[in-house]
């Protein structure tokens, strides 16, 4: 069908084709079928509008300062995550507490998140990114505070209160990546941009926590006054405390002042939506209306979809137990390596961010979904495998970074293609609402798997939870290979 518009003295030939086979998900969704939204339809496709589908579609240059300050806050609360993961066994030996607990700061986020997905699906379509991203910025400032009141270690339970505040945005910032890509940015920036909020900075985030704190909240007694075999007088442990609680005071300052910062930042800068769509999708989205009854119901239709929630699921489990236990799994072979860890996670960061771009550059060029996908799981469970290699045959520190290394450039990318993919798949429903259901689905997973790895690894039993981790990947691999959806949403971008 070949649309000529007349608008402003401008003529425009649009072409729109295939309606049947890119928005077969029409059915049962109510469409405004006039552009001013005045008249409404239950939909089959006889509701399809019968006036211009695309209006003055276009892009704005500010998107890109908007892109930047987002990242800003995804790093800022990724760093928050895993604040205490990177010196775990200073935080057990200070606060006096287990390796539950120590890993508990950390599950804080995961808990929080399964709880508040449904309302905050529900808040971004209602109210738009910009209240829903002050909502985040105050929480993670509060929270920062709260956990800055908790550094004498008598205070560990504000320690997790805080990090209970702070998880209120990280239901909202893991949500956003999809949905602000879509909102702001043109079919051929998406994936990019979905792969630098989804994946890059929230790995970078994480860990660049491991830089820091292990730079900062360190000492060169740790392994003497906290090993298991310690034999260290109270004055010792007095002294390694005092010095502990110096370094602790500043690095939380440090971050709830920065963490202000960004929340004033974020509440004067932080745009709501632009006036138009960037795409034909992302408009026709727009005037649509549903329930979150009719989200459901169609979301689960779909075959494909269920069984990539899961494929999703163990990639970003077994990422996150990496994250959050790499300090105890890399210490356990190789005592007194602190330092390492962070550096470590420094080379994750950059493979990562690297990875990222260039994935995210080939799928907005090819829109390959399921081959990047598909490639990506197989390279990731070889690189978990040859970690777990590494760390259980002993072999030099060296060789352990390079294992680091692959892991960052091989699990980083898929958070952000995956946002895409399910997109794919589930258009026209809203962005947030595929994105909040895998996410859910992955927190449920990662505190079973990272509670199960904790306990084996407490009980020395280190390698076992390696290979769990090598065992997930390898379902992964098998599930994404089924999946084969229809690209619902490139087709009517195309």
């Amino acid at each position: 069908l070949s649309l000529i518009i007349h608008r402003g003295g401008r003529v425009v030939n649009v072409m729109v084709d295939a309606f049947h086979d890119s928005l077969p998900l029409m059915n049962d969704l109510s469409i405004k079928t006039s552009l001013n939204g005045s008249a409404k339809h239950r939909a089959g496709y006889d509701a399809l509008p019968t006036q211009p589908l695309v209006d003055d579609i276009r892009s704005y240059r500010r998107r890109w300062p908007v892109l930047v300050l987002l990242c800003v806050n995804v790093l800022l609360l990724n760093l928050n995550w895993v604040f205490f993961s990177p010196i775990s066994d200073v935080v057990m030996c200070y606060y006096r507490t287990s390796t539950f607990w120590a890993n508990a700061v950390s599950m804080c986020y995961m808990v929080a998140y399964i709880v508040l997905v449904g309302p905050v699906a529900w808040l971004l379509q209602r109210v738009g990114l910009r209240v829903c991203m002050v909502i985040a910025t105050a929480s993670i400032a509060i929270g920062a505070w709260i956990k800055f009141a908790g550094t004498d270690p008598q205070y560990f339970w504000l320690i997790i209160a805080g990090q209970l505040v702070a998880a209120i945005a990280n239901a909202i910032e893991w949500s956003a990546p999809s949905l602000f890509s879509s909102v702001w940015f043109p079919p051929h920036q998406r994936a990019t941009v979905t792969a630098i909020l989804g994946s890059a900075c929230v790995q970078g985030g994480a860990l660049l926590s491991y830089v820091l704190g292990t730079q900062i909240v360190h000492s060169d007694s740790t392994t003497d006054v906290c090993g298991p075999n310690t034999t260290a007088s109270s004055d010792q442990y007095a002294t390694w405390s005092n010095e502990i609680y110096n370094r602790l005071f500043y690095y939380q300052l440090g971050h709830s002042i920065f963490a202000t910062l960004m929340f004033v930042v974020t509440l004067c800068a932080f745009p709501a939506a632009p006036p138009t769509a960037p795409s034909a999708s992302k408009q026709l989205m727009n005037k649509m209306e549903s329930s979150v009854g009719e989200w459901l119901r169609l979301i689960f239709s779909h075959v494909h979809f269920p069984m990539f929630v899961v494929a999703f699921s163990i990639n970003i489990t077994v990422n996150s137990a990496f994250i959050v236990l790499l300090n105890e799994i890399v210490l356990f072979t190789f005592p007194g390596h602190q330092v390492d860890v962070g550096y470590m996670g420094a080379v994750v960061l950059v493979m990562g961010v690297v990875c990222v771009f260039i994935v995210g550059k080939c799928l907005d060029w090819t829109k390959k979904y399921y081959l990047s996908s598909v490639i990506i799981c197989g390279l990731g469970m070889v690189s978990v495998a040859l970690f777990s290699a590494v760390v259980q045959f002993q072999k030099h520190i060296s060789v352990v970074y390079v294992a680091v290394a692959l892991i960052g450039a091989t699990l980083t990318p898929f958070q952000g293609v995956a946002y895409e993919y399910a997109i794919e798949m589930t258009y026209p429903l809203p962005e947030g609402t595929s994105a909040g259901i895998m996410n859910m689905a992955s927190q449920v997973l990662s505190i079973a798997v990272i509670v199960g790895m904790g306990v084996l690894i407490s009980n020395r039993w280190i390698f076992a939870a390696n290979w769990m981790m090598t065992g997930l990947t390898f379902l992964c691999v098998v599930l994404t290979a089924f999946v084969r959806p229809d690209l619902k949403r490139h087709k009517l971008d195309t």
